[in-house]
């Protein structure tokens, strides 16, 4: 990993490096391979299931991006962004590029792929200061945690855009993130619904026992 990075994650995201840092003897080092495209940038491959499968184009990783990011039109500075699947963060540059001011988070649930992007793109040259967290959530525990914290945070004021190639090749770890994301919105407001239903009871009652409180 670059050095560099190693460093901005201790000082600034300590439980990802704590968590890279535990996982280091367990993670498959060659599950991912980095290649060289026709036109120079690089690329990566995963071999799955008896099949190669590439995260970005062969032969013009960029363009590839420009693709992605041109399905989002009109994005305020006062969304916040979750970036599911880094890839080698083409698309993540890309995006930030054309939106610098919006928060966001790297979120990415294959502990060997934050690994591989960390090792070659630096954090320092990210387009954009307002990095809030990256997030390695290989578990159901963990994704939950995410999401709680970041609807509390943004008030439902987000967007969350996918390395479509990343979700194509792990289809389970990114079903298993629109579920959970589902079941925490719909938890968030069962919550809400039941302080607004108990509200009015709960204000009779402080009312009733103000003396006794006085007491």
């Amino acid at each position: 990993m670059l050095v560099d990075n190693i460093n901005i994650l201790k000082m600034t995201y300590p439980k990802t490096w704590e968590k890279l840092k535990s996982l280091e003897k367990s993670m498959d080092i060659d599950l991912i391979q980095v290649e060289e495209t026709r036109k120079g940038d690089k690329t990566l491959s995963i071999e799955k299931d008896g099949k190669k499968t590439y995260l970005h184009s062969k032969y013009n990783p960029m363009r590839e991006a420009e693709a992605i990011i041109e399905e989002y039109e009109d994005i305020e500075d006062d969304i916040t962004v979750v970036f599911y699947g880094t890839g080698l963060g083409y698309h993540i540059d890309l995006f930030l590029e054309k939106h610098p001011n919006v928060n966001y988070y790297i979120y990415e649930p294959i502990p060997e792929m934050l690994y591989t992007y960390l090792s070659y793109k630096s954090l320092k040259k990210l387009p954009s200061l307002n990095l809030k967290d990256i997030v390695l959530a290989d578990n159901e525990d963990e994704t939950r945690s995410f999401f709680n914290h970041i609807i509390d945070k943004t008030n439902d004021n987000f967007i969350y855009i996918p390395l479509n190639s990343h979700k194509n090749t792990y289809t389970e770890e990114y079903n298993q993130f629109i579920e959970l994301f589902k079941e925490t919105i719909k938890d968030k407001k069962s919550s809400i619904g039941t302080n607004l239903a108990f509200q009015e009871r709960w204000i009779l009652n402080s009312m009733k026992n103000f003396g006794e409180v006085l007491n």
